[in-house]
């Protein structure tokens, strides 16, 4: 997650593509967290949007939130950078950018993006699927978004660890070996997996 762009606070931006609707329901509290996903036009790669939603709901309920607006935009490398310029300045594609709308324990209203294009490569690089990685980018933009940093060692292992459960949460036991520092190591086939996810969104 070297190069993310995270924790960011933003007003609420009409034109946004990826934005929440308000869906309480009295299943629990992860169904307290409305989360929206989109898939821009021009992703060939399949995506399982229902597991995007298990994890950041579990992202958030670790820690502690369990009401509010999440929405949840997977584009690719061109349209991340040109919500990297626009908004934060930064000139270059990147994982994952989160904007924090509001966040008051216990709710919690936000957004991500995240690219399918540097989940792709990535997941090359490091040899696990590339479903696990995009899930790691939304665990870690959801994290950002209820205050964590990772910009200094203690809160980066703070940060780690918070991956480490909420993927063992969602039954992915190999994220310390493919955890964000990871070293390049081999290459999987890239296909679509199954994840734990959400029984009522089957």
């Amino acid at each position: 997650m070297s190069n993310s762009d995270s924790n960011h606070h933003r007003d609420r931006d009409p034109t946004a593509e990826a934005h929440a609707a308000t869906t309480p329901s009295s299943d629990g509290p992860a169904e307290q967290i409305a989360v929206e996903p989109v898939v821009d036009e021009g992703i060939r790669l399949p995506v399982q949007q229902s597991a995007l939603v298990h994890a950041v709901r579990q992202a958030l309920i670790h820690r502690g939130f369990t009401a509010g607006e999440i929405g949840v935009r997977v584009s690719d490398d061109p349209g991340i950078h040109e919500i990297n310029r626009q908004y934060l300045g930064h000139d270059y594609a990147t994982d994952v950018i989160s904007f924090t709308y509001d966040c008051h324990l216990p709710i919690i209203h936000g957004e991500l993006i995240v690219s399918l294009d540097t989940a792709q490569r990535r997941s090359q690089e490091i040899g696990w699927p590339v479903a696990h990685e995009l899930l790691l980018y939304v665990i870690h933009g959801s994290l950002h978004l209820t205050g964590m940093e990772d910009t200094h060692p203690p809160d980066r292992a703070e940060m780690r660890e918070a991956e480490r459960q909420v993927l063992q949460r969602l039954g992915i036991e190999q994220s310390i070996r493919f955890a964000a520092d990871t070293v390049v190591g081999e290459t999987l086939d890239n296909t679509e997996v199954e994840v734990t996810s959400d029984p009522d969104e089957q």
